[in-house]
C-alpha cells in the first residue's frame, strides 16, 4: 500500500499528522510500503519516515482525542509530552 500525502503548508502537515494517526489507530501503517509526500505533506511524513530507533510510532503521533473533548479547558490540561493530566 502506498500513501501520497499533498501540499499546502503547515495545514497539510496538520491533517498528514491526523491522517497517519487514524492509519496507526485502524492497525493500517504496517501495509504501508511507499509514502510520496509534497511540501506541507513532507513536513510532518519525512520526519515520522525516519524515526529514531528511540521513538515509537505512537510516541510521535500522539494520542487521538475524540473532538467533543477539543475544548479549551481539556487543552488545558495536556502535558507537555501530549498526555492528559489528571
Amino acid at each position: 500500500m502506498g500513501l501520497a500525502f499533498s501540499g499546502g503548508g503547515t495545514r497539510s502537515a496538520y491533517c498528514v499528522l491526523g491522517q497517519l494517526r487514524g492509519l496507526n489507530e485502524l492497525n493500517l501503517l504496517k501495509n504501508v510500503r511507499y509514502i510520496s509526500c509534497v511540501s506541507g505533506g513532507s513536513w510532518a511524513s519525512v520526519p515520522f519516515t525516519y524515526l529514531n530507533d528511540n521513538w515509537t510510532d505512537e510516541m510521535f503521533l500522539g494520542q487521538i482525542i475524540p473532538p467533543e473533548d477539543l475544548t479549551v479547558e481539556a487543552l488545558k490540561n495536556i502535558g507537555d509530552d501530549g498526555e492528559k493530566l489528571t
